[in-house]
């Protein structure tokens, strides 16, 4: 089993939208044979963008998994997007995976995603490799993405390959790192023997005895710089970058040749450990009880739930059962034999072992970044941590009729997105949706409507503000009906004080000598709560006031239970509307991470949507913002910081507290309400 997974090598395709991962991986399986022809972006024909709203955006949604071989190792790849908006794919599958190989145009250089991802790799203790791509496109200079490259992420970056001419004028790349010494000469980025050297050196730093042998002047052999260049890149001392073009192939073996013979295997994942039943936590290899991880879900018309595995070590057990960190007991994958994914294309295989990325259908226990392991030998690898998502469509049925329609569809879209979340708002009783950017939602209500015919329309969440007292006032209803027979008659007198800030609602009964019977107290109490909830001065919640019944009169025949209900709701709008009142709005605490560059545009544009700012810290050449602003004041708050920071910035918001909303905002609030305010309102 240690030697067949020494033989496997997982990699995940990473970094920014339209870098060329998806073509390269493409060209990878062409050239080995994995396919007979490559498709292309542009023509809609990739083995890895096969979903209908990928093909129609023209680049990746979802992560995407296929397998070729190269020599005698096996490289099995997954493609994520390259979009911030669809980053719950890309983080799973460079969790579940030990190199993450990071794609950078030449034509356009290092961009924002890039960057995440290349930090995320190495936060999960990943392999890194970075590819440059596209350079036989017009604008094409690996010089230019060379020094961005070492710019952006540091010295460990040197060339493993160097490009011959750009553009039109590509010819290929000669290695640098290989059997044999390369021959002195120049190319745009410099010696191959040059680069071979000062390429050696850093792969030596981390091992003693050959650094010793190095500096001595002995001859390194290819077989002990192989061994340390594994063991750089798994101490992530090392990033080797390769200039290709994927389209003409040039340069592609050199990257598979790369990660067959000195990337990880699946013989000892790097930066993966498990915690077991006792709690006791260890670095997981090849070896032991079968041990896996869901890192993607999708659902299919035809097949059902799709459940894609990655096993860390062992082999699936014959039987099929196996026991699930979701739902804390043994669960039987019993529909079929697994399957290995070639994009859209699964392939049965009769078992899986270490190193295997795998499917199984028809497990509904099997959730997003969950552990199955052997039932005996029970054990979790703790998930990634995602994103937390912060925009927000308030959605509604465009069809009446289809709420269980469209509670299925969001179920399933939900089990599949890690980024993605659909609750009822408690307050103002909208079911929100909350993913990362309006495009991430978009293209989740596109999905719903072509996958599920679940038809919603959206709009942006109404906020939910209070109502409050900010000083004493008495008010007075008497409720008097008759009507032929026996009639209705409730007289009360009140006073509403302000509460303490979050003390939320005191009653209290301050009648003398039974002016009120006692047996009608609750009803009045009854009817302050329904006006509460149904609002007083602009149709929202009242919060934070005491209410204190001073007097009344009751009638011995025609008062009741439902008069003084009536007289108490009308008795306390009266107090309310007689009393100093104010909106309340919810305020959020912000956490802004920009450039520097974009420091200015930030802290002015919170100045101007009443934000205040609490703080600010430097992180190298990045600015952290903490403030607090009206929620409604940013609500669409990750498409205007997307477009400040050239997609840059990033942020969290929680709620914070209540404040008052200003008189010129709150009276387009109250105004509004005065005129829609029905008949029935006034009862």
């Amino acid at each position: 089993m240690t030697t067949q997974a020494t033989r496997i090598h997982t990699v995940a395709l990473v970094g920014h939208g339209d870098s060329g991962k998806t073509t390269f991986l493409e060209h990878a399986l062409h050239k080995t044979g994995a396919i007979a022809r490559a498709g292309s972006v542009a023509e809609k024909s990739t083995v890895s963008d096969y979903d209908a709203e990928e093909r129609d955006a023209g680049h990746s949604i979802d992560v995407s998994s296929a397998h070729l071989k190269w020599h005698d190792k096996v490289v099995e790849f997954v493609d994520t997007p390259g979009y911030p908006d669809f980053a719950g794919g890309a983080i799973a599958a460079l969790w579940a995976c030990d190199t993450a190989l990071i794609f950078v145009s030449a034509t356009t250089g290092v961009a924002v995603n890039t960057r995440r991802m290349w930090e995320l790799a190495g936060k999960l203790g990943k392999a890194r490799v970075i590819v440059v791509t596209k350079l036989d496109a017009e604008n094409a200079d690996p010089v230019r993405a060379m020094d961005q490259i070492r710019a952006a992420f540091g010295p460990s970056c040197r060339p493993f390959n160097l490009p011959v001419g750009a553009g039109a004028a590509f010819k290929g790349a000669i290695p640098c790192f290989d059997k044999e010494r390369p021959a002195p000469g120049g190319t745009l980025c410099g010696d191959p023997h040059v680069a071979r050297t000062d390429f050696l050196e850093v792969v030596v730093e981390g091992d003693d005895a050959l650094l010793e042998k190095y500096l001595a002047g002995e001859e390194v052999t290819h077989e002990e710089a192989a061994g340390a260049l594994t063991a750089a890149l798994v101490r992530q001392k090392v990033a080797p970058v390769l200039f290709c073009s994927s389209t003409h192939e040039q340069g592609v073996g050199q990257v598979l040749d790369l990660l067959a013979e000195y990337a990880p295997s699946a013989a000892a994942p790097p930066g993966v450990r498990a915690k077991d039943a006792a709690g006791n936590e260890a670095e997981v290899t090849s070896e032991g009880p079968f041990l896996a991880s869901v890192f993607k879900v999708a659902s299919d018309q035809h097949v059902g739930k799709i459940s894609y595995l990655r096993v860390w070590r062992g082999t699936l057990p014959a039987d099929g059962i196996v026991w699930c960190s979701s739902s804390d007991h043994p669960v039987k994958l019993a529909h079929a034999h697994p399957a290995r994914p070639l994009g859209k294309e699964l392939q049965p295989v009769q078992s899986a072992s270490a190193g295997d990325i795998i499917c199984v259908t028809k497990v509904e226990e099997l959730k997003l970044c969950c552990t199955i392991s052997d039932p005996s030998h029970t054990a979790v690898v703790a998930p990634p941590e995602f994103p937390v998502p912060m925009a927000q469509y308030a959605v509604v049925s465009k069809v009446k009729g289809d709420e269980h329609k469209i509670a299925t569809a969001l179920h399933k879209v939900q089990d599949e997105d890690p980024c993605l979340h659909a609750e009822r708002n408690p307050e103002t009783h909208e079911l929100v949706l909350t993913g990362l950017s309006t495009l991430h939602l978009e293209v989740v209500l596109k999905r719903m409507h072509h996958r599920y015919k679940a038809d919603l329309e959206h709009h942006l969440p109404r906020v939910p503000l209070k109502e409050t007292v900010l000083a004493p006032a008495e008010g007075h209803w008497r409720h008097k009906k008759q009507t032929g027979g026996r009639g209705q008659f409730a007289e009360v007198h009140m006073r509403v004080m302000p509460n303490e800030r979050g003390k939320g609602f005191e009653f209290r009964n301050g009648t003398i000598g039974g002016s009120i019977p006692h047996n009608f107290i609750p009803a009045v109490e009854k009817g302050i709560h329904e006006q509460m909830a149904k609002g007083v001065i602009a149709g929202y919640e009242v919060v934070d006031v005491i209410a204190e019944v001073l007097d009344g009169k009751s009638h011995p025949v025609d008062s009741s239970e439902a008069a003084f209900k009536i007289a108490g709701a009308r008795a306390f709008r009266d107090a309310v509307e007689k009393a100093t009142h104010a909106l309340l709005e919810p305020m959020v605490e912000l956490e802004i991470d920009v450039p520097s560059r974009s420091m200015g545009d930030v802290t002015g544009d919170l100045n101007s949507r009443r934000g205040r700012i609490l703080g600010l810290d430097s992180r190298d050449d990045r600015q952290v913002i903490r403030a607090t602003a009206p929620l409604s004041e940013v609500q669409k708050y990750s498409t205007d910081l997307r477009s400040m920071t050239s997609g840059e910035g990033s942020y969290t918001l929680k709620f914070s507290h209540l404040d008052p909303v200003p008189a010129n905002v709150a009276k387009k609030y109250v105004d509004h309400f005065q005129k829609t305010r029905t008949a029935d309102d006034d009862t």
